[in-house]
């Protein structure tokens, strides 16, 4: 099995998955204003950035930074390790939904991004975790990016328990 794999594309579990939804509270920070550049790059542009905050996922950043709000923000949410795993279990990371470009990461070590539209991705997280974890997610939605009305994580961020045959 791949080290990401799109939702989608996996195959049940033999046995029902235990999940732990991480909905919060992860603290944002806004910490650029952006907007697409002419080759579709993100800019950073200057300009003053709404305060930092905590929230609970799922959450457009529309009550917290303005709907109007186009740049990037990070997210963090702290968690400990789940306890009492046997040799065959798994714990895969999956974000259901983010809107906008994202860059993912896991105590400073750098899992993936995503691109805007793509729906849910799967990572399998058992071999990076530590007794106290820090998952940040930085996702930016540059100005111009016109086919989405607002950022943020939109969709559930969780971890999925499940047995795998290894």
């Amino acid at each position: 099995m791949s080290k990401e794999q799109h939702v989608s594309e996996l195959n049940a579990p033999s046995s029902p998955p235990h999940i732990i939804c991480l909905h919060g509270p992860w603290q944002y920070e806004p910490v650029a204003l952006t907007q697409l550049g002419p080759s579709g790059e993100s800019i950073d542009l200057p300009g003053e950035l709404p305060p930092q905050g905590t929230l609970r996922i799922p959450s457009d950043w529309s009550a917290t930074l303005g709907s109007e709000f186009r740049g990037r923000v990070r997210y963090k949410r702290r968690f400990g390790r789940p306890s009492n795993l046997d040799a065959d279990e798994q714990i895969d990371l999956i974000l259901h939904e983010i809107s906008g470009l994202a860059t993912i990461t896991l105590n400073g070590s750098h899992l993936r991004e995503t691109k805007i539209g793509e729906l849910a991705c799967r990572i399998d997280v058992t071999s990076l975790l530590l007794a106290r974890n820090e998952l940040e997610i930085e996702v930016n939605l540059p100005r111009g990016s016109h086919d989405i009305a607002v950022g943020g994580i939109v969709g559930e961020v969780q971890l999925v328990i499940s047995q795998v045959s290894r």
